[in-house]
């Protein structure tokens, strides 16, 4: 059975709507197409077209899942090594503010999006309509002097990074008046990236830790 055919990424309809336009089907639904859309920043939508042979075959990427906003959030945590998975080669074929990149936020996937929803369509669907935010990074440093860090963070064991779900009142971040706000993600602790529980044990274990910080 033929695979449905992505939807046309040149339509009028979507240059109206400012996204910055990927696609990876030509008109007989192979290869890739892409069009640049007017630059709007790194917090600019992104709308990336994926399509694959079959359903059980990788998208090319390691999804991370995590509690913030109301439906939760879906964050690309990894780029699977593959030359030929449907994400190595749309980003070898489009132009760079259109690469999908570690860390960016999947917002909507074929206009739903609610985590479990946005999961099932990934794993059942050959032809898949992304739209990511590319989050800002910054580092920042928390020297602890003697209190406690102060941060309550989702905790998931195969996540790679931790979501801030909560910064307590008289604790270390709020005493250094760092940015750091809740659905922030710590992503990296004194420069080491890993599981969610190795970035908590890093942050109990430095007296100054220094956080990378994504946000959306």
């Amino acid at each position: 059975q033929d695979s449905p055919p992505c939807p046309d990424a040149r339509s009028e309809r979507r240059r109206r709507r400012m996204f910055q336009v990927c696609c990876v089907c030509d008109a007989d639904g192979n290869g890739a197409c892409f069009e640049s859309m007017p630059e709007l920043g790194d917090s600019a939508p992104i709308e990336v077209e994926l399509r694959r042979e079959i359903s059980s075959e990788s998208w090319g990427m390691v999804l991370d899942r995590t509690r913030a906003g109301p439906f939760g959030t879906l964050s690309v945590s990894r780029l699977r090594d593959s030359h030929f998975s449907p994400l190595a080669v749309h980003n070898r074929s489009a132009p760079e503010a259109c690469r999908v990149q570690k860390h960016d936020v999947v917002t909507s996937v074929n206009g739903r999006s609610d985590v479990e929803e946005m999961m099932a369509i990934l794993a059942n669907e050959s032809c898949v309509v992304l739209h990511l935010r590319r989050p800002q990074i910054f580092k920042v440093l928390v020297p602890k002097n003697g209190k406690r860090l102060g941060l309550g963070v989702s905790l998931q064991a195969s996540a790679s990074a931790l979501n801030i779900e909560s910064i307590a009142e008289g604790s270390a971040i709020s005493a250094s008046m760092a940015d750091i706000r809740v659905d922030d993600r710590i992503v990296a602790v004194n420069g080491c990236a890993g599981s969610a529980e190795e970035l908590m044990r890093e942050l109990k274990a430095s007296d100054e830790p220094l956080l990378t910080i994504a946000r959306i």
